[in-house]
């Protein structure tokens, strides 16, 4: 039952074919090698302290899913990484069919290697969250997406998608940040390995006497990272990632895009929000600043790579000055001898797709006669 594909648009290649396709092509796809990372760790050893740090946020889809949907039989879930919670669903739900998804192929190897070790029946695909072409439309009862949605190309598109493959009275249950603790660190980082002289001059700027230095500061490293990311693609495409964890931290942009994709919130359940803390690893260690890197290090391994092809010892230095970059910031989140960052804000996403008799945006479904506040919270003017 472990199937692996990997999409590119509509069509489906093989695992065999995706390795041997060529790095730059591979990175077009999204997908990620270990011999594209770093020698000592594939990107499921790096992401690995982020996952355990996620392990409530876990817990409480798996809790939320039983609650909605006691009797599910069949199980999406997108964006699973090395396999959770698709494998904590496939263990609470054993006669229902789990699907776990994931764009990068090394992941969906760590989805099936925990699956055989927890012993559930888990089917794994490598598949793209705004393209679920291979799943039939209303064959869904539950989508489940931990922290996944912020990282799509168009979260309207997914959204939809999840919208489509669901039944009617179907679930999607998920979360976003609110505030991720990772965010200000990778975006200080990042800019003072890519624009080191823009960093400068804005933090020369700064008056130390003045009322809050350390925010200046903080503003100064923002506005530096803004105005030389217009000529640094490179520091702009990392920036761009970094930030996208926060993309949907505003509860209402996120109620219109599910309102506009014909999902309706859960009332008491839908925008909850939870704490979770993450412990990075030894501080100053060979691993720690690779994982808290990882979203941007795919850009700094090519910029590498550029170097080494063109013998500039700038580009080819480049992951030595990171990780000297990431420790540095990391310093006011060390406690112990670990980087252990302060409490991240996550917020539950909890919807139904309608039943086919209250699809309808009106005050009343003709129907079955109960108002719109039955299908989770009322429709706000906004929204319509």
């Amino acid at each position: 039952p472990h199937t692996c594909f990997a999409r590119t648009g509509r069509r489906l290649i093989s695992r065999r074919t995706c390795n041997a396709l060529r790095p730059p092509a591979r990175r077009a796809l999204g997908m990620f090698s270990p011999r594209d990372l770093a020698s000592d760790g594939s990107m499921a050893d790096m992401y690995n302290p982020i996952f355990k740090g996620m392990a409530s946020a876990r817990d409480s889809t798996v809790a939320l899913v039983k609650r909605l949907a006691p009797d599910a039989k069949a199980i999406l879930d997108l964006g699973s990484g090395p396999g959770e919670p698709a494998c904590l669903l496939a263990a609470a739900f054993p006669a229902a069919t789990v699907i776990a998804t994931d764009i990068q192929p090394n992941m969906v190897d760590e989805a099936r290697k925990r699956a055989r070790e927890a012993r559930v029946r888990l089917t794994c695909l490598i598949m793209d969250a705004c393209d679920l072409g291979p799943v039939q439309s209303g064959s869904q009862d539950v989508v489940t997406c931990n922290f996944g949605l912020m990282f799509v190309a168009d979260p309207r598109v997914a959204l939809r998608e999840i919208q489509r493959v669901l039944k009617p009275g179907g679930c999607l249950v998920g979360t976003v940040w609110q505030d991720f603790a990772l965010v200000p660190i990778v975006s200080k980082a990042m800019t003072h390995v890519l624009a080191p002289a823009a960093v400068e001059d804005a933090f020369n700027a700064v008056d130390p006497n003045g009322k809050d230095p350390v925010a200046d500061a903080a503003a100064a490293t923002r506005s530096a990272a803004a105005a030389a990311a217009v000529d640094n693609p490179a520091l702009s495409n990392a920036l761009q990632l970094s930030a996208a964890a926060h993309s949907l931290s505003e509860e209402r942009l996120l109620d219109e895009m599910l309102w506009s994709a014909g999902m309706r919130p859960v009332r008491g359940e839908h925008n909850s929000t939870g704490e979770l803390i993450f412990d990075l690893g030894q501080a100053y260690g060979s691993k720690t600043w690779k994982t808290g890197l990882m979203q941007v290090l795919p850009e700094l391994l090519r910029i590498k790579e550029e170097g080494d092809r063109l013998n500039d010892k700038e580009s080819k230095t480049i992951l030595k000055r990171a990780k000297r970059c990431f420790d540095e910031a990391a310093v006011p989140s060390v406690n112990r001898g670990r980087v252990v960052l302060s409490p991240s804000i996550f917020r539950s996403v909890v919807c139904v797709k309608p039943d086919n008799c209250c699809t309808r945006l009106v005050d009343l479904c003709r129907e079955c006669g109960r108002d719109e506040a039955h299908l989770g919270v009322p429709r706000y003017g906004a929204y319509a």
